[in-house]
């Protein structure tokens, strides 16, 4: 599997995240090799 982020989508859905009042606290991507990247891991927090 593979492929590239889409940044649009990747957008609308920390947008949604935010809506829903969690709120982003870091986000980092896993290699894979040669640079590339694996994953994308994204932390977010929110009040109880």
């Amino acid at each position: 599997m593979g492929g590239k982020l889409g940044l649009t989508e990747f957008d609308s859905e920390l947008n949604a995240m935010g809506y829903q009042g969690w709120e982003l606290v870091s986000c980092f991507d896993t290699n894979q090799q040669q640079g590339s990247s694996k994953e994308v891991i994204s932390v977010f927090k929110r009040r109880k």
